[in-house]
């Protein structure tokens, strides 16, 4: 039998407990795919107050007396462990792959903070409501990987006020001309995926400034929660959550993990028919899913790149992006839960 520790135990949970809305101030949590944990309590944290908790074998049902947005549970076993969960997925419908990737487990079993580090994709068609929404978590910092033609093309939809957006713009691969070709049949499907692969190697060799960048906002920024996004929110964006939560100290897997949750959120058939809407339906459909989608030899290209060429993943956040034992204790602070 396996031997499973602490920490990937604390993993499996925080991966496998599922939070999800049911509206009118209503949450389920779910631990059927976890049938050996045993949980002794579900409280929130505060300052928010559940109307009512119902707690069952495999699950907790939680009310409110009103709308909470984005409420953090804190789910305690029989063991004594406890694990804050929230929804991972923030409900946009002008934005489905918006999600906060915070909640993993790090090396030394501390826990990403909730409600602090967001990714997504284009932001130009939010509507009322999801303005309302995108206001209420507090977002205070957006970094933007979008290129200009893609900016001026959808230009994003943000709520007026305080809010510092870097233009943090990256052209990875040449995608434009990439793409012509993939209109004029010129490349096959193993041709997309090794396009997709260069991508990723490009972005740790070619585009580390940007991602300097990046980290000089959150560090020169007050503690407020920010967001990462660029069109699909996958490969730049996939890129930067990575170089975030290695900073965090969580392990490769775990940061695969969350990259391929874009699979789950970002409705890739509607994308596929959108395109083919817009540029006409003589395009292969075959060759625009590997573009749209992601997959784990994508983002273990840029994992080899930085291995060759860097031999891990601390080095290069050292010396490719310039971090300090300091600025990454400062990260630490802000993202991570104080205790274990």
């Amino acid at each position: 039998m396996a031997v499973i520790n602490s920490t990937t135990a604390s993993e499996l949970i925080v991966r496998n407990l599922r939070v999800t809305a049911e509206g009118g101030g209503g949450y389920r949590l779910d631990w059927s795919l976890l049938p050996w944990l045993s949980v002794a309590r579900v409280s929130v944290e505060s300052p928010i107050a559940a109307a009512s908790i119902s707690l069952q074998v495999t699950e907790a049902k939680v009310r409110f007396v009103s709308e909470v947005v984005h409420p953090i549970f804190i789910v305690t076993t029989t063991q004594g462990g406890s694990y804050r969960l929230a929804e991972r997925r923030i409900a946009l419908e002008g934005c489905p792959n918006f999600r906060d990737f915070g909640g993993y487990i790090n090396r030394q079993g501390r826990q990403v903070r909730w409600g602090c580090l967001y990714r997504s994709g284009r932001l130009s068609a939010l509507t009322p409501a999801d303005l309302r929404h995108f206001e209420s978590l507090g977002i205070g910092l957006v970094c933007d990987f979008r290129q200009l033609a893609e900016v001026e093309a959808s230009p994003s939809v943000l709520p007026e006020g305080e809010l510092e957006c870097a233009d943090l713009s990256i052209d990875p691969g040449n995608l434009m001309g990439f793409f012509a070709r993939v209109m004029d049949g010129a490349v096959d499907e193993v041709g997309v995926g090794e396009f997709m692969c260069g991508i990723n190697d490009e972005l740790v060799l070619e585009h580390s400034s940007r991602y300097r960048q990046m980290f000089e906002c959150l560090l020169s920024t007050a503690r407020r929660p920010a967001l990462v996004h660029c069109t699909a929110g996958k490969d730049r964006t996939g890129f930067a959550a990575k170089l975030l939560l290695s900073a965090l100290g969580v392990e490769r897997e775990t940061i695969m993990h969350d990259y391929l949750l874009t699979n789950d959120y970002l409705p890739i058939d509607q994308e596929i028919a959108s395109v083919l809407a817009h540029y006409g339906e003589h395009i292969d459909p075959a060759l625009l899913r590997p573009m749209l989608e992601v997959r784990t030899s994508y983002l273990q290209s840029a994992f080899a790149a930085i291995d060759k060429h860097f031999g891990s993943v601390s080095c290069y956040l050292t010396e490719r992006i310039g971090l300090t034992q300091s600025d990454l204790n400062e990260l630490q602070a802000r993202y991570l839960y104080a205790e274990g």
